[in-house]
């Protein structure tokens, strides 16, 4: 599942989102986090990225209820644990690494990050 059908499978939830810039072993973790987050309708998501080998939901809170905030930020940040340890290529298991001679970060099993010429931190 691709950042397109994200936003045809839940299109009220993602109405505002204006980027989702993510890696393809994260497609469905997102879809499972979106999946839980379309119960509450006042709900949007403006933004669904990686940064510094974290995933990043940036949710907007308009017109939703104060208590179910808590619940929809812990659902966010479990979903962002799961993302640590998740290869961003391919959705197996991995590890922070950094990119060789350079400065960015991504979640990689071994076999992406010796591809992408990543190294564990």
């Amino acid at each position: 599942m691709d950042p397109e059908q994200l936003r045809q499978k839940y299109p009220e939830l993602l109405k505002e989102c204006f980027d989702i810039s993510i890696e393809p072993g994260w497609y469905n973790l997102v879809d499972e986090l979106l999946n839980k987050l379309s119960r509450y309708r006042s709900l949007q998501v403006v933004q669904i990225k990686q940064k510094f080998a974290s995933l990043r939901a940036y949710p907007s809170f308009n017109g939703t209820h104060p208590k179910a905030r808590a619940t929809i930020n812990k659902l966010i940040t479990e979903a962002e644990n799961i993302a640590s340890i998740t290869c961003e290529a391919c959705g197996e298991t991995g590890y922070e690494t950094k990119k060789v001679n350079g400065s960015w970060w991504m979640v990689l099993c071994t076999k992406h990050a010796e591809e992408y010429g990543y190294v564990t931190k």
